[in-house]
């Protein structure tokens, strides 16, 4: 009898554990979707301009525009809606991490960084 009420509690609590592993995977969905989305277009612009060598935002905007990214746990996916606001993220991300660099400022036009042609 004591064997039978340790299985079931032991069931509890890997149940108990289950659901609380998907409570946490739930509300970081957004977050992992938009990381997801962010680093596939970076992925895109980057392998893009090693062909190209440069690019204006006008460009970038258009390689990126129909992107969408899902995780393997949900059905749920996340796309590109404002195109031009998350150009902007994308480009000034890169700037930041010194993957590309501001050619011609009138134009917008970018380049690879000497950082990233290595």
């Amino acid at each position: 009898m004591i064997k039978y009420i340790i299985y079931i509690v032991l069931i509890m609590i890997v149940t108990m554990l289950f659901i609380y592993i998907g409570i946490i995977k739930d509300r970081q969905l957004g977050m992992n979707l938009m990381d997801k989305l962010y680093n596939k277009c970076c992925n895109k612009v980057l392998k893009n301009m090693k062909v190209t060598k440069k690019m204006s935002a006008v460009e970038i905007r258009e390689l990126i525009k129909d992107e969408k990214a899902s995780v393997i746990w949900s059905k749920k996916k996340v796309g590109v809606t404002n195109k031009i606001q998350f150009t902007n993220y994308v480009i000034e991300g890169l700037l930041k991490l010194n993957e590309i660099e501001l050619i011609d400022k009138s134009k917008r036009i970018y380049g690879l960084s000497e950082s990233s042609k290595k």
